[in-house]
C-alpha cells in the first residue's frame, strides 16, 4: 500500500499546544492577537475569455516558480487582473497554507504595512521551519514580523538583535538619514493592549538587526559604526537613551545558537519598550521541515 507523502497541517492552536512551552504559551498576551483572519476574493463570475496576458507563454509549474518571488500585496494585485490569474494565486501553495492555517498573520502583514517586504518563497520556508532562528534549539512558535523569522519566546525576551524601536531612534542611534531608512522594512504597530500596557498610540518601528545591518553597509564597516557611538554618555542624552544605543550597538549580529537564558544577566540591561509589538504566534507545516 502506497505511503502519502502530503505534509501533515498542524493547525496554530494544536500546534502550540502540542510543541510549545508554557512559558510560551503566556508571552501571547504580549503579542499581537485577536486579528480577524484575512478572507480570499469573493468574485465569482465565469469569465467568457480569461487571460494572463504575456504571462500566458509561460507553463503553470514556471509560473509557480515566478510567484514565489513575488510578495503578497502584489500577488493580490495580480489576482485582480483577471479570474484566471486570480486562481494561479489562490492555487499557489504557500497562498493555499497560509490562508488555512495561518490567515490573522496575512492580517498582520497588512495592517502593519509589512505585506509587501518579504517574498512568498521565505513565508513558504519560514512556514515549512521549525527551530528559532536565534537560539536554534527551541521551537519558533512565534515570527517576528520585520524580519520574517521563527523565534521563540527566551530569545524574545533575551536577545536584543530581535527587537524592534522607533525609527527615530533608529536613525539617532546609528546615523541613519530618512532616506536610508526606507531601504529596509518600516512597519506600523497596531494599537491594542500588550500584556499590561494599553498602547492606543501608532509607533514607526523597525528592526535593530535590520538597521544595524544598513548601518554597518552604509558607513563601511562595524568598526566604522562602532566609532559613532560615543564611550561616555552626552551631556544632551538621558541615560536610558544612551544605554540603549549602547546595547543595540554593542549586540553580536550573528544568532548566538545557544540558550540565552542560561546565561548571566547583563549589567545595565535596558527594559524593551515595544516588546510583543512586532510578533504573532505563528504555526509550522509537521512533518515537512527545511534541513
Amino acid at each position: 500500500m502506497a505511503t502519502s507523502t502530503e505534509p501533515q497541517d498542524v493547525s496554530s492552536e494544536k500546534l502550540l499546544e502540542e510543541l510549545s512551552e508554557p512559558l510560551e504559551l503566556g508571552s501571547i498576551d504580549w503579542m499581537i492577537r485577536n486579528l480577524p483572519p484575512a478572507q480570499p476574493s469573493s468574485i465569482r463570475r465565469v469569465p467568457l475569455d480569461s487571460s494572463l496576458g504575456t504571462l500566458e507563454v509561460f507553463p503553470a509549474e514556471l509560473l509557480f516558480l515566478i510567484l514565489d518571488f513575488l510578495d503578497f500585496k502584489s500577488l493580490s494585485r495580480l489576482s485582480r487582473v483577471s479570474l484566471k490569474a486570480k486562481g494561479m494565486v489562490e492555487s499557489l501553495p504557500v497562498n493555499r497554507k497560509m490562508m488555512q492555517h495561518a490567515p490573522t498573520v496575512l492580517t498582520a502583514l497588512g495592517r502593519t504595512q509589512l505585506l509587501s517586504h518579504h517574498p512568498a518563497a521565505l513565508i513558504h520556508k519560514t512556514l515549512k521551519s521549525e527551530k528559532c532562528t536565534s537560539c536554534c534549539i527551541y521551537f519558533g512558535g512565534f515570527l517576528l514580523l520585520p524580519t520574517f523569522e521563527r523565534v521563540c519566546s527566551n530569545c524574545l525576551e533575551e536577545n536584543v538583535s530581535l527587537r524592534v524601536t522607533t525609527a527615530t531612534s533608529i536613525k539617532e542611534c546609528f546615523h541613519l538619514t530618512e532616506k536610508q531608512l526606507r531601504t529596509i522594512p518600516v512597519m506600523r504597530s497596531i494599537p491594542a493592549i500588550y500584556g499590561y500596557s494599553s498602547r492606543k498610540r501608532t509607533y514607526r518601528l523597525v528592526s535593530v538587526k535590520h538597521a544595524k545591518k544598513l548601518a554597518i553597509e552604509v558607513h563601511g564597516s562595524i568598526e566604522n559604526l562602532a566609532a559613532l557611538m560615543p564611550t561616555t554618555r552626552p551631556p544632551n542624552m538621558g541615560m536610558k537613551k544612551f544605554l540603549a544605543f549602547k546595547q543595540f550597538h554593542d549586540e553580536p549580529m550573528e544568532a548566538p545558537s545557544q540558550d540565552l537564558s542560561r546565561l548571566p544577566e547583563k549589567a545595565d540591561r535596558q527594559r524593551d519598550d515595544f516588546a510583543g509589538m512586532a510578533s504573532i504566534p505563528f504555526p509550522y507545516l509537521k512533518g515537512q521541515a527545511e534541513p
